[in-house]
């Protein structure tokens, strides 16, 4: 998703009081991982194993999936694109789900991811956004926008703070149901408070998003339950306020803006229009335009610098909506390559892809908090080479020369280590 205009402002990762420390990288302490989740694969893949034909029993160890899933992490180091090369008993759950599910398949290792990230601490300010999942074969969850780079995807909504640190989600499958108790207002507002579910109430927390989200019935049902919302809005949401026009403004010059405020269903919601290179609107529950900093833009027609005026709104959103864009950068520089096109290995891949990046955001706030320098704390891609080594995957029955290889991976760095991330 697109921001507003951002400035150079670099913010480090935010302290949070949740104590993480990991012996190991991908070691049993981290909160993504799950042992009976590994387990109940292992006893599914079996179990379907014996029920397609008994005298060919699968005989999966848990051992032989997590080599399994290690081989698969390590062959990004490697330049090789995975094969999706596992048995037919691995594609299929033995128990039925319900037909309505379209994920049956993967229902139980999403709920057990759910029920991890909805238990990690919270900070103050999170964000909701969508992330793609690029996939060209059969599914009827498979999306289509001509616009974007990956035109055929999944959809997945994200809540997630501006470090990236995921806290809810959920996979886009059609028509989006209202939260239990609540009224159907829309499906861009029901993602929304479906995902806010795990944010505790009246505890000052605030939430962003962007325009397809925003809605008046949004931001006043969010208010009502002790969530403060700020998000980009379109120009005719607000009935009843009207700002100048885009030319008007224009020639005013960039950084001018206008405030205005109204009371919707007893809620007080404060809307400003900025202009920059174009205009944007924003609408928010608590925020105001005050207090007004100063950024710098480049003028091309002098090619000079100057600065603008921004109003506290647009500083406060632009500093903390670009979580899952963050998100979305990490996991994009050391993918899984998987050709298959068995829906759910996609979607699997990604969580498992995504499980990693959580784990490392963790680490690095974990070491940072602990004192630790820059270059003393693994960068993603080491991060995910010891991942795949602790993983237990054997290229060396000797662990020293094992240890050897790993530092040569670590050198040459990988593939897309230079590359930037893009617009989503």
């Amino acid at each position: 998703m697109a921001s507003l205009p951002s400035d150079s402002e670099d913010e480090n990762l935010s302290d949070s009081d949740d104590e993480y420390v990991p012996s190991k990288p991908g070691s049993d302490n981290s909160t993504s991982s799950d042992n009976e989740l590994v387990d109940q694969i292992v006893e599914q893949g079996n179990l379907y194993a014996c029920q397609v034909d008994p005298n060919r029993p699968l005989n999966l160890a848990r051992s032989g999936l997590e080599v399994f899933l290690g081989i698969c992490r390590f062959l990004v180091y490697r330049d090789i694109d995975f094969i999706g090369v596992l048995p037919p008993e691995f594609h299929r759950r033995p128990t039925p789900c319900p037909e309505s599910d379209k994920l049956f398949k993967l229902r139980p290792f999403l709920d057990n991811l759910q029920q991890k990230f909805a238990n990690q601490v919270k900070l103050e300010k999170l964000c909701v956004d969508e992330q793609i999942v690029p996939f060209k074969g059969r599914s009827s969850l498979k999306q289509y926008n001509p616009k974007k780079s990956n035109k055929w995807r999944y959809k997945i909504f994200i809540a997630c703070d501006k470090d990236g640190l995921i806290h809810n989600f959920e996979v886009y499958t059609g028509k989006i149901l209202p939260v239990s108790g609540k009224d159907d207002i829309g499906a861009s507002g029901n993602i929304v408070l479906r995902l806010a579910a795990v944010i505790p109430k009246h505890k000052y927390h605030f939430l962003f998003f962007d325009n397809w989200l925003t809605s008046l019935k949004l931001l006043t049902t969010l208010y009502k339950d002790g969530i403060y919302s700020l998000g980009a809005v379109r120009k005719d949401i607000i009935h009843g306020l009207t700002f100048s026009s885009d030319n008007i403004m224009k020639k005013k010059g960039r950084g001018t803006y206008e405030e205005d405020e109204a009371t919707i269903e007893d809620v007080k919601i404060f809307a400003l229009k900025w202009f920059d290179n174009k205009s944007v609107c924003l609408a928010s529950t608590f925020y105001r335009s005050h207090p007004i900093d100063t950024v710098e833009r480049f003028v091309r027609k002098e090619k000079t610098k100057i600065n603008i005026q921004r109003p506290n709104m647009v500083k406060e959103y632009n500093l903390f909506m670009g979580g899952v864009d963050l998100l979305d950068g990490l996991i994009s520089y050391y993918r899984i390559t998987l050709r298959s096109r068995k829906w759910y290995l996609n979607i699997f891949f990604h969580f498992i892809d995504l499980v990693i990046v959580t784990a490392w955001i963790r680490y690095k706030a974990d070491k940072q908090i602990a004192g630790l320098e820059k270059k003393d704390i693994l960068d993603s891609l080491g991060f995910r080479a010891e991942v795949a080594f602790w993983g237990r995957v054997k290229i060396h029955e000797n662990e020293e020369d094992q240890v050897e290889v790993l530092k040569e991976i670590l050198k040459k760095k990988g593939k897309g280590a230079n590359k930037a991330h893009t617009e989503v």
